[in-house]
C-alpha cells in the first residue's frame, strides 16, 4: 500500500510538472534530465562481506586484570572474536575502552589473566618469554603512534633493526630495506636521519621497519594519531595496498570513524567488552 501511494504522488508530481511547461512533454523531459545530471551521485559505503579466507587470529575469552595496590583493575572483560587472513579490521571504542590493551594482548606484547590467544595453531598465552619473543620476530609486526626510530640512526640502519634481531643476513637485510623503502616512497630518504623526514615520513618508515621479517599480521596502535588528514589518508592507502600486494592482515586500534569505515570489519570496545 505505501509503495502503491508513493507511486503514485511521484506520478502526480511528475504531471504538475510537465503541465507547467504547457503540456509540453518533451520539453519538461529534457529539462528533467538535464536536472538530474546535476545531482551528485549518493555512494554509499558496500555491505561488508563475510571474509571468505581461513582464520588467522583467533581471541577466546580473553580477561585482562591490572592489580593496582590493593585495587584490582579489569581492562578487556571476556572477549572473543577472529580475525581472517587478508583482512584490515578497525577495533574502535572511546578511550579508556580497552583497546590498546587489547592489541598487546593480541601481538603477545602482555599476557592474559585468563583466555587464550591463537595466530593460527600457536597458543600466545601458553608461550615461554623466550618462545614468545621469537614468535613475534617471525610472525608479527607492529606499528604504534609514536614512531618510535632511533635518533642516532640513519632511515637505513633503523629499517634495518627488525632484521638484526632475527639474524637475517646483512645482504638480505639490505636489499629488503631497499625493496620496502621504494614501495613506501622513502627510497631517496635512506641516508636521512630521523629528524630530517616529515611525521608522515616517519609514520611510513614505521610500517616500512614493521614488514621487514615479512610478518603475517600488523598490528598498529593509532598510527595516524600524529598526523594530519592528508598524511593519514596515505597511511590508510598505504596499509590497504599492503593487504592487497602482500596478503598482510592489518589490524588497527583507532578512534578515527572516517579511518574505521575504510575498514573490511569494525570491531567495538566498550568499557572492555565486545559492544
Amino acid at each position: 500500500m505505501n509503495i502503491d501511494k508513493k507511486g503514485g504522488d511521484r506520478q502526480e508530481a511528475v504531471e504538475r510538472f510537465i503541465q507547467a511547461f504547457d503540456g509540453d512533454r518533451k520539453a519538461a523531459i529534457e529539462t528533467l534530465i538535464d536536472y538530474v545530471k546535476t545531482v551528485p551521485a549518493v555512494v554509499r559505503k558496500p555491505k561488508a562481506q563475510r571474509p571468505t579466507g581461513s582464520v588467522l587470529l583467533s581471541v577466546k575469552n580473553l580477561t585482562k586484570t591490572y592489580k593496582l595496590g590493593k585495587q584490582h583493575l579489569t581492562v578487556v572483560k571476556d572477549v572473543s572474536f577472529d580475525i581472517y587472513e587478508g583482512e584490515i579490521v578497525a577495533i574502535t571504542g572511546a578511550s579508556g575502552s580497552g583497546k590498546s590493551t587489547l592489541l598487546h594482548l593480541m601481538g603477545g606484547l602482555d599476557k592474559p589473566t585468563s583466555g587464550d590467544i591463537f595466530i593460527d595453531s600457536t597458543n600466545l598465552a601458553r608461550l615461554s618469554d623466550r618462545k614468545l619473543s621469537m614468535f613475534r620476530r617471525q610472525t608479527v609486526g607492529y606499528v604504534f603512534q609514536f614512531f618510535y626510530l632511533q635518533p642516532f640512526l640513519r632511515l637505513k640502519q633503523n629499517l634495518e633493526v627488525p632484521g638484526m634481531f632475527a639474524r637475517a643476513k646483512r645482504k638480505d637485510r639490505s636489499r629488503h630495506v631497499t625493496e620496502l623503502a621504494e614501495k613506501v616512497g622513502l627510497q631517496d630518504r635512506l641516508q636521512h636521519f630521523p629528524k630530517e623526514l616529515s611525521g608522515g615520513q616517519m609514520q611510513r618508515a614505521a610500517i616500512a621497519r614493521a614488514l621487514l621479517n615479512q610478518p603475517r599480521i600488523i598490528l598498529a596502535d593509532e598510527p595516524t594519531g600524529n598526523l594530519d588528514s592528508k598524511n593519514g589518508e596515505q597511511i590508510i592507502r598505504l596499509f590497504e595496498s599492503i593487504r592487497d600486494e602482500l596478503g598482510t592482515t592489518v589490524v588497527i586500534i583507532t578512534h578515527d570513524e572516517a579511518i574505521a569505515n575504510r575498514a573490511d570489519r569494525t570491531i567495538r570496545l566498550a568499557d572492555g567488552r565486545l559492544a
